[in-house]
């Protein structure tokens, strides 16, 4: 950490001593720096809490999204930055990584320009994570068309040299996204590309219309193996159950 004030601001905010005015005080402060690395574990910080809500808990730093979300864009614009832990890999563009994690949760259709060039640029594992999390935040329920960002994602899908995980995962960016465009990358990647990449692409067609492309589900999950994890065997099921319903 660069200075004395911004060292005391991050100790108290991890300190189990801190009462939670002390640790809102601290991630403001953390927040609202200019550095990169304080910004980032207040990023960092807002997402992992963010992510717990679903268990029911609240995010106490919701409070801040409009500084968040300021300083996430801000971020974004800034040349990537390497951060080496210890013990750990290095990420390579972590400021990228830890301001996309912010627009996971608050993005919104305009900060669609933000991250279709880094899609483009990271190969790092944990940006293009974060990546695809910002994508379908922000391409969520619009119905306007974003080639650039549709190729961007296709270029990632269908990239042979790619992990198969990564490729995978890059799917789930398409998941609120229903324009024509991003079924026809769909129906080409359940066509063409091997598990699991196939099963996520041949499972989202199925949520658009199950009707419509049953055949096709059918066709391909014919090659599947018998023990072929989800979301293959989920489609698997599926198609059992739609036969069960006609008898």
């Amino acid at each position: 950490m660069e200075t004395k004030s911004l060292r005391r601001a991050c100790q108290q905010f991890f300190s189990s001593s801190s009462t939670r005015e002390q640790k809102l005080d601290s991630f403001k402060r953390l927040l609202e720096s200019d550095s990169v690395i304080a910004q980032g574990i207040a990023f960092d910080q807002f997402f992992y809490v963010e992510s717990l809500t679903r268990f029911g808990s609240s995010n106490p730093y919701w409070q801040y999204s409009e500084q968040l979300l300021r300083k996430a864009r801000e971020q974004l614009k800034n040349p990537p930055v390497t951060v080496d832990k210890s013990k750990e890999k290095a990420i390579v563009g972590a400021n990228h990584a830890s301001a996309l994690g912010v627009l996971a949760h608050l993005g919104q259709e305009r900060d669609i320009s933000l991250i279709e060039p880094i899609l483009r640029s990271a190969c790092d594992s944990s940006v293009l994570d974060m990546g695809f999390g910002a994508a379908e935040q922000c391409l969520r329920d619009t119905e306007n068309p974003y080639p650039e960002i549709i190729a961007a994602l296709s270029q990632i899908i269908f990239a042979e040299e790619r992990d198969l995980d990564i490729r995978a995962a890059a799917i789930r960016a398409f998941s609120g996204y229903m324009v024509p465009e991003v079924e026809e990358v769909l129906v080409k990647a359940t066509k063409q590309c091997p598990l699991p990449v196939s099963a996520h692409a041949a499972w989202l067609l199925s949520a658009r219309n199950f009707q419509k492309h049953l055949a096709l589900l059918e066709e391909i999950s014919k090659a599947w193996p018998d023990d072929a994890m989800y979301p293959a065997s989920e489609i698997c099921e599926l198609i059992k159950s739609s036969y069960q319903s006609q008898t």
